[in-house]
């Protein structure tokens, strides 16, 4: 379609005269714009793609950012929690010469009472439980002269079976999978600290 130089209505294809004012154009013929509707539509297809791409942008940036930062949150927790715990254990070894007699983190809540055991975390911040374990080294002690606790990181897989294989360690901040182990008053593997 075409329209007309004199009155602007349509002229069909192959016509000599204007079917609205039926002159001959003066002017040259001159093809239909677009509606603009069409443009419309194109602007805001390209609108909505460069809205998405930049939506993609910043997802990509802050998404790991933000898991990463949670997990360094779970990380501190962890160790807070676990100092915590040794502290309890501490005040009960002074107290009674020596640490919890117990196998796991049930009976070390037990053990501690009250005081401190009602408000014994059971789980690591990653939901997975903490271990406790505790032995005797010297034939003159009154009973477990060592102790170990421990969360296994945000795997949940201890590294070692049993929690006197640990020897002292750090590790970086960002293995957020390695264990956290606290004995006898001080961490034994740990974080490294910034």
């Amino acid at each position: 379609m075409r329209t007309c130089a004199h009155c602007g209505s349509q002229v069909p294809d192959g016509a000599d005269f204007c079917p609205s004012c039926n002159k001959l154009p003066a002017g040259p013929i001159v093809a239909a714009k677009g509606s603009s509707k069409t443009l419309y539509l194109v602007l805001g297809c390209v609108l909505i793609a460069v809205f998405l791409a930049v939506v993609g942008i910043v997802a990509a940036i802050l998404v790991p950012n933000f898991l990463d930062a949670l997990q360094k949150a779970k990380q501190k927790r962890a160790v807070a929690e676990l100092r915590t715990i040794g502290q309890a254990i501490e005040i009960y070894k002074a107290e009674h010469g020596a640490a919890p007699p117990a196998t796991d983190v049930a009976g070390l809540a037990t053990a501690l009472g009250t005081q401190y055991g009602a408000a014994l975390p059971r789980l690591d911040p990653w939901k997975h439980p903490y271990r406790y374990a505790c032995w005797q080294e010297s034939s003159t002690a009154k009973g477990c002269d060592h102790y170990r606790i421990a969360s296994a990181g945000r795997d949940g897989r201890f590294e070692q079976l049993d929690l006197k294989a640990y020897e002292a360690a750090d590790f970086d901040r960002i293995e957020y999978d390695r264990d956290i182990v606290y004995g006898d008053g001080a961490f034994i593997v740990q974080p490294r600290r910034p």
